[in-house]
């Protein structure tokens, strides 16, 4: 009999709990889902400070036309003349027309190469022109050959001044951190050197790698 009783409760307490977790799963079921939230973006890079913007410079390279333009037009000639060697005559001429042009070029600047070239040869010829047309008064038979050696000469020396002074400049990017400076670090490293001698003693030194 307290058996039976025992087991009674026990099978009244088996369905209360039984009846208790389903209400408990039939709420849960019926809330609305929660909606996920995005993950968070990443945070922005933030701006370099105002002022340390990278910035574009030009750099002049005219002094190496100047150059080139100088051994053309006065070493060369002069040699030729003392050595009477038509070869540096002709070296000279060559040079005046494409030494410059393949100094803008050695410098990826191919655009301004024909541009100087076609300067080198349109201002002489033009100077020529004028010079010759100036001596149309002149009832000599030197008035016209010589204007037109004056105007050509001025042509090639006009030439080479527009072209160091007008197309020899190449952009150079520089961090203004650095002000002055290249943007790109010199790698110079300098290290010392020594070394044991034979008769005794140490030898020393510095080193430098580039």
């Amino acid at each position: 009999m307290i058996v039976s009783r025992v087991a009674h409760r026990c099978s009244l307490a088996a369905l209360v709990l039984t009846a208790a977790i389903a209400t408990s799963a039939r709420a849960h079921a019926d809330e609305p889902a929660t909606p996920t939230s995005p993950p968070a973006a990443a945070p922005a890079a933030a701006p370099l400070p105002r002022g340390f913007e990278r910035e574009e410079e030009t750099s002049w390279y005219g002094w190496q036309t100047l150059i080139a333009d100088g051994t053309s037009l006065l070493v060369l000639p002069i040699v030729a003349g003392v050595t009477q060697s038509p070869t540096l005559g002709a070296v000279a001429v060559g040079g005046y027309f494409l030494a410059p042009p393949f100094i803008h070029g050695a410098h990826g600047r191919w655009g301004i190469f024909a541009a100087s070239l076609g300067l080198r040869v349109g201002m002489p010829v033009v100077g020529g022109l004028l010079g010759a047309a100036a001596q149309g008064d002149c009832r000599g038979d030197l008035c016209i050959p010589v204007g037109a050696a004056i105007g050509v000469a001025i042509g090639v020396l006009g030439a080479v001044a527009l072209d160091a002074a007008l197309l020899s400049y190449e952009p150079e990017e520089h961090d203004p951190r650095y002000r002055g400076q290249p943007t790109k670090p010199s790698q110079t490293a300098w290290s010392p050197t020594i070394a044991p001698r034979k008769e005794g003693g140490f030898t020393l030194g510095l080193g430098a790698t580039f």
